[in-house]
């Protein structure tokens, strides 16, 4: 394959690795110069009877905009994701010389361009029929397009056709088509494009600036090229996620929303230090390359969204870690701290329980955890903690705020606090065990993330570097947002997370490593009305002892009762390919 051909991958995992692709850009660009000069080349061969008049038009000065390719997107092994084809639209051009048509035989026309393209013959020469009749040069709002999208393939199989029926009129206009050979693989983070073609949601959207190309101009009278301004390619991005993880995480997915019912479901996979993200998969999804066909439907709106970073939910006693954490970071209690549970808690005459009304009596913070008990939380929240105290470390670890991450449609999540009309004594007390507190999946990860990095809330980010034309790098850095807890209070609860999940949740274990997480079984109001079936999370990390990867698990109102039934197993299979794929070394030799 020479320079100046456009890039063409399938649908597979096996890519070759990108290179050199600054190297070509000139070769690219000059390469659509010469077919643009070509393709009018030819609309002078395709004269019949009407020669001498389409001679005379064409020895005008023209003008076009050049068009350089959107860059590309690739995962973190060279995989490509994203890429901009050349292609071709069509256009018929309705010229009129003394009130009448040059057009006249659209029948040809529209058999040689029904022949490459697939299109229906009657349907394309009753466009052009249209066009021809309505058409004038002060009717602005008539679309002379007739064809959009050809490759170069079938833009030659209609240039030839045309060149051997001798009839002209049809003119060519350069484009990229955007392409995402994976398919539906990584769809939510990857985003998808209008016509423009400007970004609309996840990378695409974020990095749109970066991404898009910059036009160019040229200006020719017959063959000769008089002005040329060339056109700049966009950015080349690399994601930090892995494609091959991530197909490994969207089929798992896929299988426990089957296995268990449920409507849909998110799976997070992040590198613990820095905040990046190696896999993010929501279901249902969809394929990018139609998204918006999809976008004309309500269903296909919420296909199209990014649940990850989107769609707001309660999640339950994972955040138990997370107001322990900061209980502990407080001095208000001690890992030895010994608690009474009776069962019951009120706040101002509202009661609690605990999950299936268990009652533990004396019971220590490992307890806590083992049992997901709510009622010891939330007195702890309340009258240990106070209000000022809970919230100033609730926000701390970025509940209430957007995250940062460098995807479009990032939602805020909603933290009443005590300024807020709409809190009370009872929200803080329901807020300490994740109820009446709404997040999306990424906060859920970047606040259990802080919990296992030291403290250290990290920006998710999915981005790891884009080449800018001329060749320079620009790498995209960890950014900490803030500082939640100490170093020391992250290790408390770590290993009392370790110990509960060894003793509690031996489904979350994998060979060789210690694996520290809370489960979330929490019950939905949209609009105040209950939904009969909670949404699941699993959010944790390991080695505990010195955390690599932290995930999340959510699925969306699964038939099962308890978290701890749907998401471990999971976290577990998802954990287990992690520690393969990216040679995360055992802390734990027997």
């Amino acid at each position: 394959m020479t320079s100046t051909e456009p890039r063409y991958y399938s649908s597979t995992l096996a890519q070759p690795a990108l290179s050199g692709r600054r190297v070509t850009v000139v070769g690219i660009v000059i390469g659509l110069i010469l077919m643009l000069v070509a393709v009018r080349g030819a609309n002078l061969q395709l004269a019949g009877n009407e020669r001498a008049l389409e001679i005379g038009i064409y020895q005008q000065t023209n003008s076009d905009v050049l068009l350089a390719p959107r860059g590309l997107i690739s995962d973190r092994t060279g995989t490509v994701l994203a890429v901009s084809n050349l292609a071709w639209d069509v256009r018929l051009n309705p010229t009129r010389v003394n009130g009448r048509p040059i057009v006249t035989d659209t029948a040809t026309l529209a058999t040689a361009l029904s022949g490459a393209t697939g299109r229906p013959y009657a349907k394309v020469k009753q466009e052009m029929d249209t066009i021809i009749a309505t058409w004038a040069p002060t009717k602005t709002n008539v679309s002379t397009l007739v064809a959009a999208g050809l490759s170069p393939s079938e833009t030659f199989r209609l240039t030839t056709t045309l060149t051997a029926a001798k009839r002209c009129c049809l003119n060519f206009e350069s484009t990229w088509e955007r392409d995402y050979p994976q398919g539906t693989l990584a769809a939510s983070v990857l985003g998808y494009v209008n016509l423009v073609p400007t970004g609309l949601s996840g990378v695409e959207d974020f990095y749109d600036n970066v991404l898009r190309a910059t036009p160019g101009k040229i200006k020719e009278r017959g063959n000769d090229v008089i002005e040329l301004q060339q056109a700049r390619p966009g950015a080349d991005l690399t994601l930090t996620i892995d494609a091959n993880l991530q197909q490994f995480v969207e089929r798992r997915l896929a299988q426990a929303l089957k296995e268990y019912d449920a409507s849909g479901g998110t799976i997070i996979v992040m590198e613990t230090r820095t905040g990046a993200i190696l896999s993010m998969a929501s279901l249902p999804t969809y394929d990018p390359n139609s998204a918006l066909g999809a976008a004309a439907s309500r269903q296909g709106e919420r296909r199209l969204r990014n649940q990850a970073v989107s769609d707001l939910y309660d999640p339950g006693s994972t955040m138990k870690a997370v107001t322990w954490a900061a209980a502990l970071d407080s001095g208000k209690v001690t890992s030895r701290t010994v608690f009474n549970d009776s069962g019951v808690y009120r706040t101002d005459g509202i009661p609690i329980y605990n999950s299936q009304n268990g009652r533990y009596g004396a019971v220590s913070l490992l307890e806590v955890f083992q049992h997901s008990i709510n009622t010891v939380t939330a007195q702890v929240a309340r009258e240990y903690m106070g209000p000022e105290s809970f919230y100033t470390y609730m926000r701390k670890f970025g509940l209430g705020n957007r995250t940062g991450v460098d995807m479009g449609g990032e939602e805020q999540g909603i933290l009443n606090t005590p300024e807020s009309p709409r809190w009370s004594p009872i929200v803080l007390t329901t807020n300490s065990y994740g109820q009446g507190v709404s997040m999306t999946p990424i906060q859920v990860i970047g606040a259990i993330n802080a919990v296992a990095n030291d403290g250290a809330v990290m920006q998710p980010h999915v981005v790891s570097k884009y080449v800018l034309p001329d060749g320079r790098v620009q790498i995209i850095n960890p950014v900490v947002r803030n500082q939640a807890v100490s170093p020391e209070t992250s290790r408390q609860i770590r290993a009392i997370l370790g110990e509960a999940t060894r003793t509690a949740s031996p489904a979350a274990l994998i060979k060789g490593y210690s694996v520290a997480g809370k489960t979330g079984t929490a019950e939905q109001r949209p609009n105040g009305i209950p939904v009969p079936r909670p949404i699941h999370t699993y959010a944790g990390f390991f080695p505990a002892s010195r955390p690599q990867i932290t995930i999340l698990v959510k699925l969306d109102y699964p038939k099962p009762a308890f978290a701890k039934d749907t998401t471990i197993p999971v976290f577990h299979d998802v954990a287990e390919r992690a520690a393969q794929m990216f040679n995360i070394a055992p802390d734990i030799v027997k």
